[in-house]
């Protein structure tokens, strides 16, 4: 479901960004079916094959939602299949994916890895808002917060959660197309 100019934006920052910080580790939140996760886990076997993936996602659909602000409603993306997805991995011999079962907000308070890069990929308002604060804690300095839906017409919630991201934080944007990329100060 991703664009192709967002998937071609992750492989740049990958290949030619990852190199130089002390962590090469991606954490990928809201994984749906798998798909930029197997892409990111093989980039990151091919170019740092000590790195891994952290796939973070309910692998049963949206949670509760804020009506008014998410267009997208509780139990939307159910049909992917936490089993299914890991056999699909075993199948391209993605051995350096670790999957987190459960809502952001339950599952990042015990989520301690310096990460390279965070890929926020959840959609509504109140995960994001929870999870942009403990992603950007684990970056690495010089690390890469990317938001994909932040400027999607169907995602105001996400928009108005990286707004108040970066208003609280006063950080600046390094990239608003085909991604919200911003980079912690190293």
């Amino acid at each position: 479901m991703l664009l192709e100019l967002r998937r071609i934006n992750l492989f740049l920052l990958i290949r030619f960004y990852l190199a130089e910080l002390p962590s090469q580790d991606i954490a990928e939140l809201g994984v749906y079916r798998g798909g930029n996760v197997f892409f990111m886990a093989t980039l990151l076997k091919a170019l740092y094959p000590k790195a891994r993936v952290y796939a973070l996602d309910t692998y049963t659909g949206m949670p509760e939602t804020k009506r008014g602000i998410d267009l997208h409603v509780a139990g939307d993306f159910a049909d992917s299949s936490l089993e299914e997805i890991r056999r699909a991995a075993a199948s391209r011999k993605l051995d350096n994916i670790e999957f987190v079962q459960g809502d952001v907000r339950d599952t990042l308070t015990a989520f301690k890895v310096p990460i390279a890069l965070g890929h926020i990929d959840l959609d509504i308002y109140e995960p994001i808002a929870f999870a942009q604060d403990m992603i950007w804690a684990s970056l690495v300095p010089g690390g890469y917060l990317v938001y994909d839906d932040a400027t999607t017409s169907s995602c105001l919630g996400a928009t108005r959660a990286v707004e108040e991201f970066l208003t609280s934080r006063r950080i600046h944007s390094d990239q608003i197309y085909p991604h919200f990329v911003f980079r912690k100060p190293a």
